[in-house]
């Protein structure tokens, strides 16, 4: 387990830090105790003060079960609808309060769609349950109609000192020494994010003082290409796995990425073929995680995407080339239209048809593809639109769908 993870606050009074805001979420959590649930709160401040740390100490502190939705969650406004407006209007089989957490919530509200909004808005002006927000950046104009409906609950960066105290507490619990000029290196170099911090602290146990020259000034998230750079540069384990943690993509695209990437950079066979087994074990924990919910499994496929492509190449890379997007995103981006009003035809014929989902994405649309072409020729396209709108409710631009559509 991550030291971040194994000393990650319990409870709001374990939180280091920010007091003042603490005791806005102590106040928060005893009124939604209380049944007395009022407006939203805006968690907000810079990445690694604790903001997400807090939140959940705080559904530890009252007994109250969470409902978390983040950066995988955040897809369109009929998810939402189907997530958020029962959750915010039912207690749990034990009635337990049921604390509803958005997160990033402002990195992600460019991805909503046109309702996503209006989903949101209704969901927190009427919850029964309480709800809070985690946003980076309080003042994003993407964010904008959330002030409107929520309060702000402000952390800010801690001081070197707090860091300080909280890395030797950590050192004393795991029986670990470590000089001082060390940890106040990290935590001056840690620019207040505290969870940072603990990476570093965690990488230089033990370590040899070599590896100080590793410590850069943390500058909370590195573009995909400076990380590629690292990673594809170096032949430093500790150099590759810090890149990875403080990319501004998540793990899954800069897998993507990596892998994209790793025959335009490597020169040789056996470089790429070993990038590419290491990215192969990357996914594969990755997965398990995603499957298993055990997400330990996390810290492997990071430490296999970053350190294992980064030592795979043995020196020999080119930078001859520019990064190439990933194409399987760009494709998926390409055809999100095509594939968003395919999943509308066929949750209509599910219910006309009476079959699963994939039943009919494999064997009906196919079907019905084949039947609108040569009815069409045979009969004319006017009959086939008047059909498929009597027999199954779908519209002309639907029809004329199903009779192009492709396999994605």
């Amino acid at each position: 387990m991550l030291l971040s993870d194994k000393y990650a606050p319990k409870t709001l009074d374990d939180v280091v830090g920010n007091a003042t805001s603490i005791q806005r979420l102590r106040l928060f959590g005893l009124d939604a105790q209380k049944g007395l649930v009022g407006r939203p709160l805006i968690v907000c401040g810079p990445s690694g003060v604790g903001k997400t740390c807090a939140v959940n100490a705080l559904a530890n502190t009252f007994g109250f079960e969470t409902l978390e939705l983040n950066a995988s969650d955040y897809r369109d406004s009929e998810t939402l609808r189907r997530t958020l407006l029962p959750a915010g209007n039912t207690n749990n089989l034990f009635k337990k309060k049921v604390l509803i957490i958005l997160d990033e919530i402002d990195e992600l509200s460019n991805k909503f769609d046109s309702g996503a909004e209006r989903v949101i808005t209704e969901m927190a002006k009427k919850s029964k349950q309480p709800v809070i927000f985690i946003a980076n950046d309080f003042w994003d104009r993407k964010i904008t109609f959330l002030r409107e409906i929520a309060e702000k609950c402000e952390f800010k960066k801690l001081g070197v000192d707090e860091i300080s105290r909280t890395l030797r507490r950590i050192l004393s619990a795991q029986g670990e020494e470590m000089p001082d000029d060390l940890i106040n290196e990290i935590s001056l170099k840690s620019s207040g994010d505290l969870s940072g911090a603990i990476n570093d602290l965690e990488l230089m146990m033990g370590a040899d003082p070599q590896l100080r020259e590793n410590l850069g000034y943390r500058s909370r998230k590195v573009e995909i290409f400076g990380v590629l750079d690292k990673i594809f540069q170096t032949n430093s384990f500790a150099t590759a796995r810090a890149a990875a943690q403080d990319a501004d993509v998540d793990l899954s695209m800069l897998i993507n990425w990596i892998e994209e990437n790793v025959p335009n950079r490597y020169a040789t066979k056996k470089g790429r073929y070993d990038a590419m087994e290491n990215l192969s074990s990357a996914s594969k924990y990755l997965e398990s995680a995603s499957r298993t919910g055990h997400y330990d499994y996390l810290k492997y496929s990071s430490i296999f995407a970053s350190a294992g492509v980064s030592l795979s190449g043995g020196g020999d890379f080119s930078m001859l080339k520019q990064y190439s997007f990933p194409a399987n995103i760009r494709f998926l981006s390409h055809t999100k239209k095509s594939r968003n009003e395919m999943r509308t035809i066929i949750s209509k014929l599910v219910y006309k048809i009476h079959a699963g989902k994939q039943n009919v994405s494999n064997t009906y649309i196919t079907m019905f593809k084949l039947m609108i072409q040569r009815a069409g020729q045979e009969e004319g396209m006017e009959k086939v639109y008047d059909f498929f709108e009597s027999k199954y409710s779908l519209e002309k631009g639907e029809v004329d769908a199903i009779a192009s559509s492709k396999k994605y």
